[in-house]
């Protein structure tokens, strides 16, 4: 039985190459169903973010000022 890294890198390759495959990639790893049915549509949900995303400024300036303040023993 193959992996579940085996089979996601697999079906991953499908989903870039022909996404209509899928369905059959999936199908062919039945000990990994249900895993590879929810970590391939993270990755399609992960496809369609924009590569330029980035937090907002706002959230940058408050996670700088947590980390200054923060004593190295929390």
């Amino acid at each position: 039985m193959a992996t579940l890294a085996l089979a996601l890198a697999d079906c991953l390759e499908v989903l870039e190459g022909n996404p209509a495959g899928l369905e059959a990639c999936i199908a062919k790893y039945s000990g990994h169903q249900e895993e590879l049915g929810a970590l391939l549509l993270v990755a399609a949900a992960l496809k369609q973010v924009p590569a330029e995303a980035a937090p907002r400024e706002s959230f940058l300036d408050n996670l700088r000022s947590r980390l200054i303040t923060q004593s190295p023993a929390e």
